[in-house]
């Protein structure tokens, strides 16, 4: 999985090279987690923080609630397998 979590982020930080232009945001490394960066996300465009996530859990979910105390839209990017265990933790934190 730790393969595929990297593939992911990068392609989002492709798309994203496409959709606004290189060089308009900061690329990350993947093995570098927000927390320890200290970091909003992933990626962050305007008050957008991106999470990039195979395996969304309750440590994404709590830097999302960081993000919104902090005025920031936190987005997760993750597949359809991780959509579902998202949604009940962001049910179960409020």
């Amino acid at each position: 999985m730790q393969y595929a979590g990297a593939v992911l982020q990068h392609l989002v930080g492709a798309k994203l090279d496409c959709a606004l232009g290189v060089g308009n945001f900061e690329h990350n490394s993947f093995s570098t987690s927000d927390a320890q960066s200290g970091r909003a996300g992933d990626f962050f465009i305007g008050d957008v923080a991106l999470h990039v996530t195979t395996a969304p859990g309750e440590a994404v979910i709590g830097r999302c609630r960081d993000n919104i105390d902090d005025g920031h839209r936190p987005i997760i990017v993750t597949t359809s397998r991780g959509l579902s265990a998202a949604e009940v933790l962001a049910e179960n934190a409020g």
